[in-house]
């Protein structure tokens, strides 16, 4: 609510990585995940408190955090590209446009 006007949109943009950042960290935390190279494959030992509720809950888990992790990657790509649009163009984004482009990314990533 106290960023400058210039900054608004920039603000919500961080807002979302630090939800998406959050939700990765309490995934992680659930499940606490050794990793095993078995042959060519891997294998998942659970050490987290997700095995008190089912091993299917572990690797729903499991699942949220890789696409947790991928939507961080490519939020931080939006960030600088954000910064350079901003440096390029004297009009900053409304937030309308940086809601949309979070939400386009949480959809298709």
């Amino acid at each position: 609510r106290r960023s400058p006007p210039s900054l608004r949109s920039y603000a919500v943009l961080l807002a979302n990585i630090a939800f998406i950042d959050l939700v990765a960290s309490i995934a992680s935390l659930l499940t606490i995940t050794r990793v095993i190279p078995v042959g060519e494959m891997i294998a998942l030992i659970y050490n987290g408190p997700c095995v008190i509720i089912s091993g299917f809950f572990c690797n729903f888990l499991i699942i949220v955090d890789a696409v947790v992790l991928t939507q961080t990657h490519f939020l931080i790509a939006v960030s600088f590209a954000y910064r350079l649009y901003v440096l390029v163009r004297p009009k900053f984004p409304s937030r309308r446009h940086i809601i949309h482009m979070c939400l386009i990314i949480a959809l298709f990533w």
